[in-house]
């Protein structure tokens, strides 16, 4: 049995190790179009050449520990700067259900809009490999930052796209 937690523990510091270079390779690209509807039935339209404001998208799942302990910064970043920014929490929809996910959010009275992925489309946009993930695109459509946790890099980056936004 001891060995199997051995097994288990190497494992995930490999896939935690090798997925830092897949969260880097989408920084200074452009992002193309795309579009997510809320379980509310919102349809929110990203025309990466026309963006108002920067976009702030969270990747996250109910099952997930580290995505739920850091809702509620997510959350009050969207409370702070949702004149001055776009934010969307996508549950990417593998072994979870929207039920699940709104329950989730009502318990916790978040008001930050809410997508749920089944079908992945916004995953494989984002070529999403685990979460949590934040992503952050300025108002030229480019990723300027991608993280799995909620780094130090992750609040400059928000600070400094909140402050160039006005």
């Amino acid at each position: 049995m001891k060995k199997k937690y051995r097994l288990l523990h190497a494992l995930c510091i490999y896939a935690a190790l090798t997925s830092v270079p897949v969260l880097a390779a989408d920084v200074g690209k452009n992002v193309s179009d795309f579009s997510v509807t809320t379980v509310k039935g919102q349809t929110l339209n990203f025309k990466t050449q026309q963006l108002k404001k920067p976009i702030y998208l969270k990747f996250w799942a109910t099952w997930c520990s580290y995505c739920t302990e850091e809702m509620p910064h997510f959350e009050q970043s969207f409370q702070t700067y949702q004149d001055k920014m776009d934010f969307v929490a996508v549950n990417v929809g593998m072994n979870d259900s929207v039920a699940r996910a709104n329950k989730y959010f009502s318990r916790h009275g978040f008001q930050v809009p809410l997508v749920f992925d089944e079908f992945g489309d916004t995953v494989g946009h984002f070529n999403v490999k685990g979460t949590p993930l934040h992503v952050l695109i300025d108002k030229n459509g480019q990723v300027i930052h991608r993280s799995a946790l909620i780094t130090d890099a992750l609040k400059r980056k928000l600070a400094e796209l909140v402050k160039g936004s006005n």
